[in-house]
């Protein structure tokens, strides 16, 4: 079998064809993420709205999957700075974190590339509090 026709049947047969050819050549196989396994399709990942009001972030729970964007916008007059817990270290996924003050005027956004449920803070005001889950 040549390597191409190889490559084109685990294309073909997605995941479980490229753990088949693995096995079936003796090699090693890692399993990876479905959307990694996708060939020729175009990952449509969404962006989110998290908005930053008087009083929370709203919504303050939200369901993501692994890729999308999250955009935090302000309805304050008064700049935010989103990062993940635990505050102030915000070493529970330490790349979530905006790293300085938001001014009212702007937004910012964060693409979610680790799986799980993440708890997060406005570092300015710490009492705002919110929840990604990755799936």
């Amino acid at each position: 079998m040549q390597k191409n026709s190889i490559q084109h049947r685990a294309t073909k047969g997605g995941v479980a064809g490229i753990v088949l050819v693995c096995i079936l050549l003796g090699g090693t196989y890692v399993v990876i993420d479905r959307q990694e396994a996708t060939v020729g399709k175009e990952d449509k990942h969404a962006t989110h709205i998290v908005r930053v009001t008087d009083t929370a972030f709203v919504p303050a729970e939200l369901h993501v999957r692994w890729g999308d964007t999250v955009q935090f916008i302000t309805e304050r007059g008064t700049a935010f700075w989103p990062a993940s817990d635990l505050h102030p270290i915000h070493e529970d996924y330490p790349d979530f974190d905006a790293r300085r003050p938001i001014p009212p005027n702007e937004s910012w956004t964060f693409t979610f590339t680790q799986k799980g449920s993440w708890s997060y803070h406005n570092h300015l005001h710490p009492f705002f509090r919110g929840r990604i889950v990755v799936e």
